[in-house]
């Protein structure tokens, strides 16, 4: 498993300490806006499934600044 996250405000890596150790996981503290970096993880990584789970739960941050969350 390849964890790809910003962890930002809500961001914790408490959620994933069982799998930490795991040879099958790593984590990438990184933004998924950032193209290049994510293309060259995947690559690297090379996962047979990709799950997109990245969200702003905070509304009055989407209608401040829209953009962020297209």
């Amino acid at each position: 498993m390849l964890n790809y996250d910003k962890l930002i405000y809500a961001g914790t890596l408490t959620t994933v300490a069982e799998v930490a150790d795991s040879a099958r996981y790593r984590f990438v503290q990184g933004d998924v806006c950032d193209g290049e970096a994510v293309r060259a993880e995947v690559e690297a990584f090379r996962p047979d499934v990709i799950t997109h789970l990245a969200a702003e739960s905070h509304v009055d941050r989407s209608i401040d600044g829209p953009g962020a969350f297209v």
